[in-house]
């Protein structure tokens, strides 16, 4: 804790559980993998490394709506609760989805 150079404050109860339906284990896939003259990386210490940058954690409210100019522009630094519609013929979803019941992660499409 030495190294902090500020108390890290706490989210109520409430936005502490908001936040967490955002937070997802990484997915996985399989690929059938081939190429030539190809360079490999990893990376180490991905974690630490994304520890040191900022993390919206002062509650600043709830926002009614957030316009696609804030998003694009980069003037929103939050959590959002956003309906999204991905395509149905995109190959790979991109976002995924608990199902609180069952317990299980789906990566839908549509709305």
């Amino acid at each position: 804790m030495k190294f902090l150079k500020h108390d890290i404050p706490a989210l109520d109860r409430n936005m502490d559980n908001f936040v967490r339906q955002g937070y997802f284990g990484g997915a996985t896939d399989h690929y059938q993998l081939y190429g030539e003259n190809l360079f490999y990386y990893d990376i180490n210490s991905l974690y630490p490394f994304a520890m040191l940058k900022d993390m919206p954690v002062v509650p600043a409210g709830f926002q009614n709506h957030i316009s696609q100019e804030d998003l694009v522009r980069g003037n929103f630094f939050g959590f959002c609760l956003a309906n999204i519609e991905c395509p149905k013929d995109i190959a790979i979803p991109l976002l995924p989805h608990r199902d609180y019941q069952g317990g299980k992660v789906y990566y839908p499409t549509g709305k």
